[in-house]
């Protein structure tokens, strides 16, 4: 009996009514228990992020696509950060006897703005020097320009990295620009 009065005792809150039960409401949850998100006195490599996404297809058409990035979370809710571009493309047709063999690269600068914890708007400008056709025999270099609008999910795993899958629309649409509305795009960030 002494033991449960003690525990009672001990249970209530000293500047409340010893005659009154209150009950402290949780305090609602509003962020995800990974996301660690930067706090403003947060060290500049506690901010930093690394990532980016591959791709790849073989066969006849060969494709591989290396695209990595570097990210800032300048405040916890925006992210800024500069992306790479690699890709290989090789056309053997071996019914046509056609051949085709090129390399795209490039590279751009991107932000995100986290309108909820998993869901975010993006937003990316990309230059990539690539082969444009001038005539049915020949090609020339050129720099080709996206603008990349949309936005995505992110599913969290582990302190400070996440997978994320984006949905873009190209808004400049060049006629060169190897991408068609719209655009899928999985990749992973992690934290450094």
């Amino acid at each position: 009996m002494f033991f449960i009065s003690c525990l009672n005792l001990l249970a209530q809150d000293p500047g409340t009514d010893p005659g009154t039960e209150t009950s402290p409401e949780p305090a609602p949850r509003t962020t995800h228990p990974n996301s660690k998100k930067p706090s403003n006195t947060s060290s500049f490599s506690n901010r930093l992020f690394t990532g980016g996404d591959i791709g790849m297809q073989f066969g006849s058409y060969t494709y591989v696509q290396i695209a990595p990035l570097l990210g800032f979370r300048a405040t916890p809710d925006l992210s800024v950060g500069i992306t790479g571009k690699y890709i290989y493309y090789n056309v053997n047709d071996s019914y046509s006897a056609y051949k085709y063999e090129t390399n795209t690269y490039g590279g751009g600068f991107f932000t995100r703005y986290n309108v909820m914890e998993e869901v975010f708007l993006h937003g990316e400008y990309e230059a990539l020097s690539l082969e444009v056709p001038v005539s049915p025999y020949e090609m020339n270099r050129r720099i080709v320009s996206a603008l990349f609008l949309g936005g995505g999910y992110r599913q969290f795993f582990g302190s400070y990295s996440s997978m994320n899958i984006m949905i873009l629309f190209d808004a400049i649409q060049d006629q060169y620009s190897p991408y068609q509305n719209p655009i899928f795009r999985i990749g992973f960030d992690f934290g450094l």
